[in-house]
């Protein structure tokens, strides 16, 4: 599988996996609860992993699109294609420390593109390209420093938003125990400080 990948302005870049790398995930969207419905969306949060549908139909969610390889009853798919791109965040706006999840497409043709964008603060940290096909294959990130995924297929890179076509398919996501946020280290910094201070003082 060729890969492509460019890091705008960040230390470390999170690093793209291409197999079903999380054994034992903390969170899962398998969208399972999903009504049997074409006019669902745009927005869908199953055990705090939120996926939304963007610039494309707002309500024309596909959810039993599942013959590309998708695993259950119900996947996320824009029924027919849209022009906009799939988002997944954390329900509570945090970082991803490691995500993976089943992609797919409606194209019905090989060599597809899968197109993806990493965003921190709404900001893109990282983008990239990958082989893609129709039916399912594992894609996912490590590594962390960032909150929202971008993905879209076969058309132009997301941020060009020059109305191209996307059949992008999403199933299965995997969230390992995200990154605490850098406020949560300073409390506990500050905790430990308070914690040493208190046991120096009983010493003395």
């Amino acid at each position: 599988m060729a890969i492509a990948a460019f890091t705008l302005g960040v230390a470390q870049a999170a690093t793209l996996k291409t197999t079903d790398f999380i054994a034992a995930p903390a969170h899962f969207n398998g969208f399972e609860d999903l009504p049997e419905s074409s006019t669902y969306g745009p927005a869908y949060t199953e055990d705090g992993i939120t996926v939304t549908q963007v610039n494309g139909e707002a309500n024309d969610i596909w959810t039993t699109y599942t013959f590309w390889g998708a695993q259950g009853d119900r996947a996320w798919y824009p029924n027919g294609g849209d022009t906009g791109y799939t988002a997944i965040t954390l329900q509570g706006g945090g970082q991803f420390g490691d995500v993976s999840f089943l992609a797919g497409s409606g194209y019905f043709a090989d060599n597809l593109v899968l197109y993806y964008e990493l965003a921190l603060g709404g900001s893109v940290v990282q983008s990239g390209a990958l082989d893609h096909t129709r039916l399912g294959h594992w894609v996912g990130f490590s590594g962390g420093g960032f909150d929202e995924i971008r993905l879209r297929d076969n058309s132009e890179p997301i941020s060009s938003l020059t109305g191209g076509f996307n059949a992008f398919a999403l199933d299965s996501i995997k969230v390992a125990s995200p990154v605490p946020e850098p406020e949560t280290y300073a409390l506990m910094l500050a905790g430990l400080g308070v914690m040493g201070f208190v046991a120096r003082r009983r010493r003395s």
